[in-house]
C-alpha cells in the first residue's frame, strides 16, 4: 500500500500528470459524517502509464493529503481492523465517477479532470437515471484481468428497503453471506436469494475478531459466480443514504473470506 501510494503522495518532477480524486463520508478534519453517503476511498492516475488505481476502503479521515509521505498516513487512525482493495483500471475508464459524492480533489489542473463523467463529479452536477440504482461492470488491466462488479444505490428522501436483500442480491444473482456481527435484523430467508448474516467472531490467523472492532462490511456469494464483495454499507432495515458494494470475480479471495464465514459462526438460513 505504501509503495503504491507514494508514487503518487511523494513530491517529484514526474508528478505533473499524476492526478487524485479521494471520497469518504468522514474526511480528514470532518466532526461528523456526511449523511448522504458511506462511501470511501480514492483513484489516482499516472499519465505516463496509462493506467489508474481504484483504492476502496472503510477507514475515516483517510487519507490526509497534507501528509507526504504514504507510511505515515495510518498513524493516529487505526482504531478498529479495516479493510483495502486496490484495483488497477484503465486511465481513460471514469464511468465509475457517475457513484461518488463530493470528492475532495488535489488539483484540477490535469487533464484527466477534464473528462465528461469527472466534471460533473467535481462539479456535482445531478446524475439522472431512470432510477436511483446504478450497476455496471468493469475490467481491471493487471497481469490477469478480473471482472469489477459495482452496485449503488442513491440518496433518496423516502426511505429505502434494505439493500443486501433488495439489491445486492438479486444484481449478483447470487444468496450472499454479510460480515453483520450481531445484527438487528435477521438473516433474509425469503425469496430465491437469501442473506445470511456472519455474525462471529472470525478468525485471522492466529486472532479473532468481532464485527464491533471492524469497520468494513464484507460479503461472499455462496451460489454462482464466486464474488468478494467490500462495502461500509450495513444491513439496515431502511435507510436514505446512498450507498454500494464494490464485486470482484475472484474464487481465491472469495473462498479465504468464505472460509471465515464458515456455518458455525453464521445464522444460517433453514
Amino acid at each position: 500500500m505504501v509503495l503504491t501510494l507514494d508514487q503518487y503522495f511523494k513530491a517529484g518532477g514526474d508528478k505533473a500528470d499524476a492526478a487524485i480524486i479521494a471520497y469518504n463520508d468522514l474526511p480528514p478534519g470532518a466532526v461528523r459524517p456526511n449523511a448522504e453517503s458511506t462511501a470511501k476511498g480514492l483513484v489516482a492516475w499516472g499519465a505516463e502509464t496509462g493506467k489508474a488505481f481504484w483504492y476502496v476502503h472503510t477507514m475515516h479521515k483517510f487519507p490526509d493529503f497534507k501528509i507526504a509521505d504514504a507510511s505515515l498516513l495510518l498513524d493516529d487512525l487505526i482504531e478498529k481492523a479495516a479493510l483495502f482493495m486496490c484495483l488497477t483500471i484503465d486511465y481513460k475508464n471514469t464511468a465509475w465517477g457517475k457513484e461518488m459524492n463530493k470528492p475532495q480533489t488535489v488539483s484540477d489542473a490535469q487533464v484527466v479532470f477534464l473528462e465528461e463523467d469527472i466534471r460533473n463529479l467535481l462539479n456535482e452536477s445531478p446524475v439522472t437515471f431512470p432510477n436511483n440504482i446504478y450497476s455496471k461492470n468493469v475490467t481491471t488491466t493487471g497481469a490477469t484481468p478480473i471482472v469489477i462488479h459495482y452496485i449503488a444505490r442513491y440518496s433518496s428522501k423516502i426511505a429505502q428497503g434494505e439493500i443486501y436483500s433488495r439489491l445486492i442480491a438479486p444484481a449478483l444473482q447470487s444468496s450472499v453471506r454479510v460480515w453483520t456481527g450481531t445484527s438487528k435484523l435477521n438473516s433474509y430467508c425469503s425469496g430465491t436469494y437469501k442473506v445470511e448474516n456472519v455474525e462471529g467472531p472470525i478468525k485471522i490467523k492466529a486472532h479473532e475478531l468481532t464485527k464491533q472492532y471492524d469497520t468494513s462490511v464484507w460479503s461472499i456469494t455462496t451460489t454462482g459466480e464466486k464474488k468478494f464483495c467490500l462495502s461500509n454499507v450495513e444491513r439496515e432495515s431502511t435507510s436514505f443514504k446512498a450507498g454500494g458494494v464494490i464485486c470482484i470475480v475472484q474464487s481465491n479471495i472469495q473462498a479465504l473470506f468464505s472460509a471465515m464465514a464458515s456455518d458455525d459462526v453464521t445464522k444460517k438460513c433453514p
